[in-house]
Formats: C-alpha cells, sequence, structure tokens
C-alpha cells in the first residue's frame, strides 16, 4: 500500500495488490461437439448415438442443454452422469418431436493433463533456479561495487 502527497490535503491511497505473474502457455484447443437426440414421450435419459450415429461422451464440467432451444439448467432440470455417457432429465418428455441438443467442449486427444502440469512445472522450476542464480549473480555485484568504492 502507498499514498502520495502525504503532506497535502487530498489524500489517495494505491492498493498494490502484487503482480499476478507470467502468463502461462496457452492450454491445448478444445472441441465443441454438438449430439442432436429425438426422445421419446416420456424418456428422461438421453444416452448412446444421437440423430447421426455420434455417440454421446460429454465433459461433465462443460456440458449445455438443450430442449427445443431453450438452455436447461443442470440445477434445476437435469443432471449429468459422471461417466460423461448419459444426461438425466428431471421431469419427461412430453412432446413427440421434441429437439434435445448437447453441447460440450471436448479436449484433443493428445490433451494430458498430468504431463502438461508436470511439464509446465518443470519450466516452472527452471525459472525459479534461474532467478535464484541471477539474484545470487546480482548480489556479487553489489559487493563487488561497494568494495572497489571503499
Amino acid at each position: 500500500m502507498s499514498c502520495n502527497d502525504p503532506c497535502g490535503d487530498d489524500l489517495s491511497i494505491i492498493i498494490d495488490t502484487g503482480s499476478a505473474g507470467p502468463v502461462g502457455p496457452p492450454g491445448p484447443p478444445s472441441a465443441v461437439v454438438e449430439w442432436t437426440f429425438y426422445p421419446s414421450v416420456g424418456d428422461t435419459i438421453i444416452s448412446g448415438d444421437d440423430a447421426s450415429a455420434k455417440p454421446l461422451a460429454y465433459q461433465e464440467d462443460s456440458v449445455q442443454v438443450y430442449l427445443n432451444g431453450v438452455m436447461l439448467s443442470k440445477r434445476d432440470d437435469f443432471t449429468t452422469a459422471a461417466d460423461g455417457l448419459s444426461i438425466i432429465l428431471n421431469e419427461p418428455i412430453v412432446n413427440t418431436g421434441d429437439l434435445v441438443v448437447i453441447l460440450s467442449q471436448v479436449p484433443p486427444v493428445e490433451y494430458d493433463p498430468v504431463n502438461d502440469f508436470n511439464r509446465l512445472q518443470g519450466q516452472v522450476d527452471a525459472n525459479t533456479e534461474a532467478i535464484a542464480a541471477n539474484t545470487e549473480a546480482i548480489a556479487a555485484l553489489q559487493d563487488q561495487i561497494r568494495s572497489s568504492n571503499e
């Protein structure tokens, strides 16, 4: 925290929250996958292959479900299966011809969160070591300058 012109009548306080750190490397691009289902009246479980024979397999943390174009609420209207293979509607389908569309971001096949994290952590560790070495070198140079001025 700092203030400018502490002797003046107007005092403004600037709070420095610190640096957020360096921007990390971009993550792998995700694909948005869409599934289209025409469930039967009374259905509450949406699973299996969609209308184009594409098997439902979504990411649980990035799924959106639409019934006839209206986005459903994960809290109020549906639940997801932990395996990402089915959507459970809280109310059954009531009309013939209702359309359920499911959207989800799916990471690329080569994405490996554990190894990607470990690689990033290795970069952070290397940077930390380089900063420590630079700090030691700067301290040594400062000592040399001090001793030469004496």
